[in-house]
């Protein structure tokens, strides 16, 4: 896992005709060099296997390298209806 990456903190959606889904979200590491020059925040979007989770080794990887280079990362999680 990357030494830097901050937990993902999950977020429920809840529809009441469609059921549940999960998202994982990570913000980005505050630093100087990962601004944007219009201030806009930058944000990653990440889809996991069929049988994978935001557990998964590479998707956390993935996510640690995009919040250390300025990126607010979602993991989209599980369906439940």
């Amino acid at each position: 896992m990357h030494k830097d990456f901050n937990k993902f903190e999950r977020v429920y959606l809840e529809d009441e005709n469609e059921g549940k889904m999960c998202i994982d979200v990570a913000n980005r590491i505050n630093n100087p060099k990962n601004s944007t020059k219009d201030g806009k925040e930058k944000c990653v979007i990440l889809l996991h296997g069929v049988t994978g989770n935001s557990t998964d080794e590479y998707i956390k990887e993935l996510a640690g390298h995009c919040t250390n280079n300025g990126f607010n990362v979602i993991a989209v999680g599980h369906y439940a209806p």
